[in-house]
């Protein structure tokens, strides 16, 4: 066997240490980039949100926008309808008014036909 003196011992154990640091240094260099990785993802990320985040706004706007717009055709259409509603009940009064009208004229006529007859007779 060999006998170590204390020098080769420290030797050994420098060597040792140094192997060791240079191991923690590259697990430290490959945990650094791991770190920055995850940072940049985390910016794209961060960025994908903002866009998202403008597109939504810009989709309520829209869909505001055309809430109005659809409220607008409603109201519209509404107001048609409630014209023409008037429409029809004024064209039902003037025919009833009409066919009154007709109706008396042919009765007059009627007895004034009768009275024609039996005044001849």
């Amino acid at each position: 066997m060999v006998n170590e003196t204390p020098c080769q011992d420290h030797e050994e154990q420098i060597q040792t240490n140094t192997r060791k640091i240079a191991e923690v240094q590259t697990e430290l260099k490959f945990k650094e980039k791991r770190i920055d990785d995850l940072y940049l993802k985390m910016e794209k990320v961060e960025s994908k949100i903002d866009i998202m985040n403008e597109n939504i706004n810009q989709l309520i706007l829209q869909s505001n926008k055309d809430d109005t717009q659809l409220e607008l055709r409603l109201k519209a259409i509404e107001t048609e309808l409630a014209v023409q509603k008037q429409i029809v009940n004024e064209n039902h009064n003037r025919t009833s008014t009409l066919l009154a009208v007709i109706g008396v004229g042919l009765t007059i006529i009627t007895i004034l036909i009768n009275v024609y007859f039996n005044m001849i007779h």
